[in-house]
């Protein structure tokens, strides 16, 4: 809550108020008329810059997108999976180093936050605030 001065009578009034509790001028006027003032010299006539201050994050990161694997119940590992799953991986492994394994691909995704804050400049006496 700020105090405004009454154009009729000149007494510190809240700018909350509708009207004047001295005089009764209705003081909803004032507030479309003037709008914030620059806590200075009292000026209204004040520009805003929206400035950049720092950013938060890495500018790319790879995400892998993998399929499920499809998981194998008790039963085969009972019965033959203690036995086949090694052999396969036994066969399988000089493949895989001599031609590579999957290509992995993923996508790249901007993953950083940029935080601006705007600045309030007064066009009278040059002083500056973040709003």
């Amino acid at each position: 809550m700020a105090m405004i001065q009454c154009p009729e009578c000149g007494k510190n009034v809240s700018d909350l108020a509708s009207a004047c509790p001295n005089c009764g001028y209705p003081l909803s006027q004032i507030h479309t008329q003037t709008g914030p003032a620059c806590p200075k010299c009292k000026s209204t006539n004040i520009s805003y810059q929206v400035i950049q201050s720092g950013s938060v994050g890495a500018s790319t990161n790879k995400v892998v997108i993998q399929q499920p694997k499809k998981s194998k119940g008790c039963l085969y590992w009972c019965t033959l999976g203690w036995f086949v799953e090694p052999l396969i991986w036994l066969f399988t492994f000089p493949f895989k180093i001599m031609l590579g394994g999957k290509n992995r691909s993923g996508l790249n995704v901007n993953a950083s936050k940029i935080i601006t804050k705007t600045k309030a400049v007064c066009q009278n006496c040059g002083h500056t605030w973040i709003k």
